[in-house]
């Protein structure tokens, strides 16, 4: 009784329905890309043995006086 009236309201509403399913799609695709883009910065030295051990370098830059840059 209850999922029929869920799918008469959807198909009596359907501007409104697939607005709200469209941008549901598109928040979770985003939310995923997002979570995926995090995990890979935080893991892009992951396959280094010594990962522990690394450190920056912050050095003068050559192309713009004044400015620093860094070097792993």
């Amino acid at each position: 009784m209850r999922l029929k009236s869920i799918l008469r309201s959807l198909y009596r509403y359907r501007l409104n329905s697939s607005i709200i399913i469209v941008s549901l799609a598109i928040g979770i695709a985003c939310m995923n890309l997002i979570t995926i883009f995090i995990t890979r910065e935080y893991n892009a030295d992951g396959f280094q043995k010594n990962k522990k051990r690394m450190y920056a370098l912050q050095a003068d830059d050559p192309f713009a006086k004044g400015q620093k840059m860094y070097y792993i």
